[in-house]
């Protein structure tokens, strides 16, 4: 019984030479720093007896320990661990033996790697406790800890990693939290996009790691972050990540503008997939489309996508299916939720839909956030100008920076198309029926400005829409203009139309959005309605994306 001198009275530590079984067989963590690799290889040694013992007696001649062997199945390769200090006694003593057959090319001159630890899980009988290898060499790939030789020993109480000395400290963690401590799942996070939607899932990253820790065992790391002119990344295989736990939006986003690095996107990735964590996700809070093209690369390096950026699955019908081929052949979640309707579950319903066995027969959809808010505003605000609620829409983050990408109906042309082929429909965007609405010299002004004039310039124009649009239609009486996708026998549209008081859509205000769905076996359409934008609401939906 081995005592602490400054605690007498505490538990101590019991040695037996005997210890009953149903304690752990697993009993502690050891490393061994300033390792050195060399490793003999060639196609001469294949079938050829005698290169293992020429090479251990030399080394044993020169007073070298080997401490670790490993040799490949197919006799091409041995791999030795030894003291770094004897390395380069080692190649000179090796070389000089093998100069012959070095000479022939039957092998190649002794290749030496240093920087290397030996992290060993000690215990009794390790060799016969199922699972026990597995684990450690999971929990280190679980951290992106990559390890370069594995070896049994020899007494059967230990099994033995050889990792970079790098990562030794985060390796005995890892190995330690399997074993001995409290285990979770983490995921690291490289995020692109620091605005309106980014800046808020950042938001929600730092109030809630604890909670999230506490109640789903779950941590969620930034190990990357980038805006559209730098870029951070945290060192390889920081499990930290960039920030401490806790940290504030506006630190973090203040830090990449600090201390980032000018953005180079491929390298973003690169480094990312060279972390080499198990649980990355890459987060896509931009509207670009360089990114999104290179979506497929991404998933084929086992890196999942949450994304609320719609040009990937609303472009052509080759980057549709290469995604979803890429994250097939992976592994890698491709999660893009939020496409359509924020954080309203619009996809993930159509989706489990077809997945039950049923059929979409229809579906109409008010999923713009920005014309709902600015429609809604003008139709009940007799006072504001057109041009002034586009403002306003804009000013409070409901629009893109161009407010004619809303106007125009790409947004909801996008989402129509995303729409469309969640049920199976295989069309391009110009397959799609767009009604225009807006004046052809509102479209072609040069700037945004130019635009906001053009659009005061035919104030009455606008002032007498809901009339025309509800004659055209047909339709008498009261009626609000609503902006919206129909998807039904085989046709997509998208338009301004007059909206009924008995249309379920008639009720809805402001930037709530709502879809109806018609399937095949409910007798009614489903209806699905909420807030349907804001970058704060985006990111909730991301966020459920990345922790689902």
């Amino acid at each position: 019984l081995v005592k602490n001198t400054f605690d007498p009275q505490g538990p101590g530590t019991l040695i037996e030479q005997n210890p009953p079984d149903s304690r752990s067989l697993v009993r502690g963590i050891s490393s061994s720093d300033r390792m050195a690799l060399i490793s003999m290889e060639g196609p001469g040694m294949v079938g050829i007896p005698g290169y293992s013992s020429r090479l251990f007696s030399v080394l044993a001649q020169n007073g070298i320990n080997i401490i670790l062997i490993t040799q490949a199945s197919s006799v091409h390769t041995m791999l030795v661990v030894i003291d770094e200090k004897d390395a380069p006694k080692a190649k000179k003593a090796v070389d000089e033996l093998f100069a012959y057959e070095i000479s022939l090319g039957k092998i190649q001159p002794l290749k030496v790697e240093k920087g290397y630890s030996i992290i060993s899980l000690v215990g009794d009988d390790v060799k016969n406790q199922s699972g026990t290898s597995g684990r450690m060499f999971e929990a280190l790939g679980h951290d992106g800890i990559k390890i370069r030789a594995i070896a049994q020993g020899s007494s059967e109480r230990n099994v033995s990693a050889v990792v970079s000395t790098s990562d030794v400290k985060a390796a005995i963690k890892a190995v330690h939290r399997e074993f001995f401590g409290e285990t979770f799942r983490t995921v690291h996070l490289f995020l692109a996009g620091c605005g309106n939607v980014g800046g808020s899932l950042l938001g929600i990253i730092a109030r809630q790691k604890e909670t999230l820790l506490s109640t789903r065992n779950l941590k969620v790391v930034v190990n990357g972050l980038c805006n559209s002119r730098k870029m951070l990344l945290a060192q390889s295989n920081l499990m930290s990540g960039l920030f401490p736990e806790n940290t504030a939006r506006d630190i973090m986003r203040e830090k990449i503008n600090q201390e980032g690095e000018p953005l180079d996107f491929l390298k973003f990735i690169r480094s990312a997939a060279d972390m080499g964590f198990p649980d990355s996700i890459f987060v896509d809070c931009t509207s670009d489309r360089n990114i999104s093209d290179h979506y497929p690369e991404i998933l084929n390096s086992g890196i999942g996508i949450v994304t609320c950026d719609k040009i990937a699955n609303s472009s052509s019908t080759a980057l549709y299916r290469a995604c979803r081929e890429a994250a097939r052949a992976t592994g890698a979640r491709f999660v893009y939720d939020t496409n359509v309707g924020a954080a309203l579950p619009i996809i993930p319903t159509v989706r489990q839909i077809i997945a039950s066995g049923d059929s979409v027969t229809g579906i109409e959809a008010m999923v713009s956030g920005s014309l709902n808010f600015i429609f809604s505003a003008y139709g009940n605000n007799g006072s504001a100008s057109f041009a002034d609620i586009i403002r306003e829409a804009a000013r409070r983050g409901y629009t893109e920076p161009d407010p004619r990408t809303d106007l125009c109906g790409t947004d909801v042309t996008r989402k129509a198309l995303i729409l469309a082929r969640e049920t199976g429909m295989e069309l391009e965007a110009s397959d799609i029926e767009i009604s225009g609405f807006l004046p052809q010299e509102c479209i072609d002004a040069p700037t945004v400005e130019a635009f906001y004039a053009s659009v005061e310039k035919n104030e009455e124009y606008f002032h007498g829409l809901a009339t025309r649009i509800s004659a055209e239609q047909g339709i008498a009486g009261e009626a609000k203009l609503r902006y919206t996708a129909v998807i039904r026998d085989g046709r997509v549209s998208v338009g301004l139309r007059a909206i009924t008081p008995s249309h379920p859509f008639h009720q809805f205000t402001g930037t709530d959005s709502a879809v109806t769905i018609s399937t095949r076996e409910y007798p009614s359409p489903i209806l699905i309605s909420g807030a349907g934008a804001g970058g704060f609401i985006t990111a909730s939906g991301l966020w459920r994306g990345i922790i689902g």
